[in-house]
């Protein structure tokens, strides 16, 4: 465990030292701020709990393009300057590598979420006394609907980037993985065309959409946070198996 986190805050250190992550977060913030501005009326009219559920959900889907460029160069850019060969030869496993660099950029996509939770703060103080209280509960479930969703980013993000040494092809494999996995649902029914009634429900089962929503209303619904975790277990699996391939060529 201590070799793992001290790659993580190896990486961690990387992360601030490099201008992207900086500005990730202030597109990401930026954005996510105006979109929330807008669907509040310029904060006229707030309701806590539909605002809050807006605000995570779209959080989570901009994961989608943030996630595969902040974790890009993870694997990718040690294999194209061939410090993997080094890394794999020193005294750490294959895990230790894998889950140290997913921590850090797990931590690193966390600490640019965190602070749209002072929202949180704004809709309780801007609530009228007729309007509905916020729901504790939906709160809670949607922010570790949230955690899961950045968890599953992070893991995909990465295992794009053990496929290849280049950064640009990583980021369009997570992209594609993301998206795929976000519009499953809606996309997998009409596809199929007719047949597509009967394997509704399998698509949904794999739409991270519809594991959200099912979490941002309320329902600490166990399948879904069964799904985000066992997705992002088999991502890391994956990711351990491309490091290790490394070791027979």
């Amino acid at each position: 465990m201590r070799r793992t986190t001290t790659l993580m805050s190896q990486e961690l250190t990387t992360y601030f030292q490099s201008p992207l992550a900086y500005i990730l977060a202030a597109l990401f913030l930026g954005i996510v701020s105006i979109m929330v501005y807008l669907h509040s009326g310029g904060f006229s009219y707030v309701s806590p709990k539909d605002t809050v559920a807006f605000m995570i959900m779209w959080s989570a889907i901009f994961m989608v393009i943030i996630a595969p460029i902040l974790t890009m160069r993870l694997l990718a850019g040690e294999k194209d300057s061939g410090a993997i060969e080094i890394l794999v030869t020193d005294p750490v496993t294959d895990w230790d590598i894998v889950l140290g660099k997913f921590l850090a950029a797990l931590l690193c996509l966390l600490a640019m979420v965190l602070p749209l939770f002072l929202y949180v703060v704004l809709f309780a103080m801007l609530r009228k006394p007729t309007d509905a209280p916020l729901d504790w509960g939906a709160l809670v479930s949607g922010a570790v609907g949230l955690l899961c969703v950045l968890a599953l980013s992070a893991a995909i993000g990465l295992l794009a980037s053990s496929l290849t040494k280049n950064q640009v092809v990583s980021a369009l494999i997570g992209f594609v993985l993301l998206l795929g996995l976000w519009l499953a649902g809606a996309l997998l029914p009409e596809v199929l065309g007719s047949w597509g009634a009967q394997w509704r429900e399998a698509a949904e089962a794999l739409s991270l959409y519809s594991r959200l929503k099912s979490l941002l209303d309320g329902q600490l619904d166990l399948k879904s946070l069964f799904f985000y975790l066992s997705t992002t277990a088999l991502a890391l699996y994956l990711s351990v198996r491309a490091v290790e391939s490394r070791k027979w060529r």
